[in-house]
């Protein structure tokens, strides 16, 4: 049993020595690319109709296509990153919230309701992020805290619902609208990471990249339903002023230019 402990602090000796004795030279410039996996710490759907009209998931893959950085002192860079967040198809989601309009009116209501989508479209918003990055070189490891700000975008969208009640000539309409002009949502971020960078060849890294994100949400959703003869209205609002949260883990590879 003694015997085992020695081999592996020996190991394990070894092994840090050969990762962290000696320190990288200096790069003039670095280019990433990674892709992983979205978990929430704070959620923007609470579970309401109208989330499925929001084009974002809490949960998600992500692929940032380019970061870069570009080293003005020894440890210090300017860091940009280009990040796009997958989310679930519109008609996906359309099959989703004629489920839950059936449940709430199909029992005495005929529903027929607008497109959800209007063509192709890829499920990918795309989000840019400027700041700081800060690299501790070892010699076949580097470790890069990073702190961006920038904005996290989707598209919200609206729909209408007709409803006929069944054995009657009353028609409703339901209408699902936002409180904003805007339909596309820029949120401002704040993101931290680390990245941790591990040497393959003299320019070639394998990169595992850790960040969270956080941004504010400013808007709502009205649901209306009008009565098309009498004209009465019954109406309820969904709130998503929120701050969201995000943490995200992925692997990825590093160019590096001295």
């Amino acid at each position: 049993m003694m015997y085992k402990r020695w081999v592996w602090s020996v190991f394990f000796y070894l092994l840090s020595s050969w990762l962290l004795a000696q320190q990288q030279g200096p790069y003039q410039w670095s280019v990433r690319s990674n892709a992983g996996a979205a978990f929430p710490l704070a959620r923007l759907k609470s579970g309401e109709v109208t989330d499925q009209l929001i084009d974002y998931d809490d949960q998600y893959f992500y692929w940032q296509f380019a970061s870069f950085e570009y080293f003005i002192k020894d440890n210090l860079a300017l860091s940009v990153s280009l990040q796009g967040h997958a989310f679930t198809d519109a008609d996906q989601r359309g099959m989703q919230m004629d489920a839950e309009l059936q449940e709430r009116f199909g029992d005495n209501y005929f529903i027929s309701t607008s497109p959800y989508s209007f063509g192709p479209k890829l499920n990918m918003n795309a989000n840019l992020y400027l700041g700081l990055a800060f690299a501790k070189r070892y010699r076949r490891l580097s470790l890069v805290p990073k702190v961006q700000i920038g904005f996290t975008s989707f598209f919200i969208n609206a729909l209408n619902v007709n409803l006929k009640e069944r054995n009657t000539n009353t028609r409703l309409q339901l209408v699902y609208d936002f409180s904003t002009a805007r339909r596309p949502q820029d949120n401002f971020t704040l993101l931290t990471g680390l990245l941790t960078e591990f040497q393959l060849a003299q320019n070639l890294s394998l990169d595992l990249n850790l960040q969270t994100y956080f941004f504010s949400t400013r808007f709502s959703y009205q649901e209306e339903i009008r009565d098309t003869f009498t004209e009465e209205r019954v109406s309820r609002e969904f709130d998503y002023r929120k701050v969201v949260g995000t943490f995200s883990i992925g692997l990825g590879i590093g160019y590096h230019i001295q």
